[in-house]
């Protein structure tokens, strides 16, 4: 796979620091316009660092593909997403006054592996009329409802708040597991997806929302599928801070060489931003410590996809909480095909630059 470096440099740029959105907003919201302003921060600066180095378009792009959207971008999403909540928590005060729904996050956003200013972030709507319980735990009180109709209806309440709250939003209801909400005040589209809590036999005992795992349904199958959105973050965020930030970095990365590959070839690329966090988790955290030779980053991703470009080998591949990957959405065609964009990427720079142990000093 060949890539136009000038073209996916752009391309990453855009990403990072799209502003299309919100000039339509501003245009648009006198409030917002009012209250807006671009913060110039030391953290808005880290993240635009990659465009200044004195380096070929290739390397810029490594550097930029790794750092984080800058944290005042990411707040704006976050301010999108609690603006939505808002609405539907009144809901509480009206049909769910007996049962409050409880809310919560999941997604890149909440562990930092986004790429892009303008990501979509999950909203987690919990109704608490019912618990899922682990087997094995005791049920003091049974409930004699029905879980499936339960979840379907409160998707139903939500898609209805919205409509009657904010008239101008876009509410996607044709999705199996969310509510898509954009349009309107919102700069990012938010996934309103209904849910209820799941209690294992570790939240059992430590009565820690990280052990605890949520039920989402698919109403298209009618199925409930269980989750561990908490566990996962948190295993990421372990595994991040024993590499000094790296590992994160090389989700990031992947993901944008992902996007940027399926740009070039036109095709969708089957392999999941989950199954990458997963596959990159994998990996032991020494061949993570990189120091100031950022470009190293490129052969430690390249060389664990190669370790899992056969079918017997992706088959044994778990998330970091141990559950089996879904193999329909992370594919060994898929994997190939992340291998080549690597394989590209890795030749490119070691052409340019002699070698991957160059020291690039950033600030992340």
């Amino acid at each position: 796979m060949l890539f136009d470096y000038d073209k996916i440099l752009n391309d990453l740029t855009e990403r990072k620091f799209n502003t299309s959105d919100y000039k339509r907003i501003l245009n648009e919201d006198k409030l917002i316009r009012d209250n807006y302003s671009v913060q110039d921060s030391k953290d808005f600066g880290n993240s635009k660092q990659y465009l200044d180095l004195r380096e070929s378009s290739a390397v810029k792009y490594v550097i930029g593909a790794m750092l984080p959207v800058a944290k005042n971008y990411t707040q704006q999403i976050i301010s999108n997403r609690n603006s939505i909540e808002n609405t539907l928590r009144q809901m509480n005060d009206g049909i769910y006054r007996d049962a409050n729904l409880d809310f919560d996050y999941q997604g890149s956003v909440t562990n930092n592996t986004h790429i892009r200013r303008n990501s979509d972030v999950d909203l987690l709507v919990m109704c608490n009329y019912f618990l899922t319980l682990q087997a094995g735990l005791p049920c003091p009180d049974p409930y004699r409802g029905n879980p499936k109709d339960d979840l379907l209806t409160l998707r139903n309440n939500c898609v209805e708040q919205l409509g009657k709250v904010s008239p101008k939003l876009n509410i996607d209801d044709s999705g199996a597991k969310s509510v898509k909400v954009s349009g309107g005040h919102l700069v990012v589209s938010v996934d309103v997806v209904p849910a209820n809590w799941c209690e294992t036999k570790e939240s059992y005992k430590t009565k820690s929302k990280v052990d605890k795992g949520i039920m989402v349904l698919d109403k298209k199958k009618m199925q409930r599928i269980t989750n561990y959105p908490f566990k996962f973050n948190e295993l990421l965020k372990e595994k991040d801070s024993k590499t000094a930030g790296v590992f994160k970095q090389a989700i990031r990365l992947l993901k944008n060489v992902k996007v940027d590959a399926e740009n070039s070839t036109g095709s969708r690329i089957r392999f999941s931003s989950y199954g990458i966090a997963s596959l990159l988790y994998d990996l032991s955290d020494n061949c993570y410590h990189i120091g100031y030779s950022p470009l190293m980053l490129v052969d430690v991703v390249y060389k664990q996809i190669c370790r899992y470009v056969n079918e017997n080998a992706l088959q044994e591949l778990t998330d970091p909480v141990g559950v089996s990957l879904n193999h329909s959405g992370n594919t060994v065609e898929g994997l190939r095909e992340l291998q080549s964009a690597m394989y590209s990427l890795k030749k490119t720079l070691e052409n340019e630059v002699g070698g991957l142990s160059r020291q690039i000093k950033i600030a992340v």
